[in-house]
């Protein structure tokens, strides 16, 4: 069975397994994203203003999870693990999540703009 993560904003929630079956989803308290695993991370120099891209799945990832901003997500990539923070609020269109980057000089996880947190704490019991 798969892993649902939920992330919230004003209590409610995006909740998916799958970039292809987005739901939205109200909670009752803030959830928390643990034991989060990407594995894929790219980096860019420089994307036109306005740039969009869609959220996908890859074939060589476990999960695909959906984030707000504020987000904390643990990523690991050869080996190591990084928290980041999801900076920029994603917008759902037709099932495909889209993230607006708005500089030249970032990380991105499938789509999302993100930066390195320290303040970003985890629960990794």
């Amino acid at each position: 069975m798969p892993t649902v993560f939920h992330v919230t904003l004003d209590g409610v929630a995006l909740s998916t397994t799958s970039a292809d079956t987005v739901k939205p989803t109200i909670v009752h308290e803030d959830a928390i994203v643990q034991k989060a695993e990407f594995h894929r991370v790219e980096t860019f120099n420089t994307l036109p203003p306005g740039y969009r891209e869609p959220l996908r799945k890859h074939d060589d990832a476990d999960e695909t999870i959906v984030l707000l901003a504020g987000a904390c997500v643990l990523v690991t990539t050869m080996g190591a693990a990084y928290p980041l923070e999801v900076e920029d609020i994603v917008h759902v269109d037709r099932g495909v999540l889209h993230a607006l980057h708005t500089d030249e000089h970032s990380a991105r996880i499938f789509g999302y703009r993100i930066a390195y947190t320290p303040t970003c704490l985890f629960d990794y019991g």
